[in-house]
């Protein structure tokens, strides 16, 4: 069915409630929620229904989590040149507030000029500091 989603029910009363946790999404807003049909106030009762439901907000989701990219380095490129595209990215995605971009930046600098610059992204070791 869906890759680790998983379909509770909730019981209230003589009703049964569907309930899907979605938090496998959680980095684009997944959690616990109430499948609730379009138009109503309170989760479905119909299992076929709330199958439907969680696999409708399981496409949404994939959809949501497929914008998001993390960046990758090759073990050619140098710290400095990552640090500089990681942030030309992050200004073009306009999440972020532009003080928080700022301060990023601000705190990053050392590493996009200082002895960290020529060093590539692999090596593991540290630049001495002569």
């Amino acid at each position: 069915m869906m890759p680790n989603v998983r379909l509770y029910a909730r019981y209230q009363g003589s009703t049964t409630r569907w309930y899907a946790d979605f938090r496998r999404f959680a980095d684009v807003g997944g959690r616990q929620e109430a499948l609730i049909p379009p138009g109503d106030t309170a989760a479905t009762t119909d299992y076929s229904e709330a199958v439907q439901l969680a696999l409708d907000r399981v496409r949404y989701l994939r959809g949501l989590h497929g914008g998001t990219r993390v960046l990758a380095a090759s073990p050619q490129v140098s710290v400095g040149a990552f640090v500089r595209s990681h942030l030309r990215a992050e200004a073009r995605s306009h999440r972020l507030r532009p003080t928080w971009l700022a301060v990023s930046t601000l705190y990053l600098q050392p590493f996009s000029d200082g002895p960290w610059r020529r060093r590539s992204c692999r090596s593991g070791s540290t630049p001495s500091r002569r």
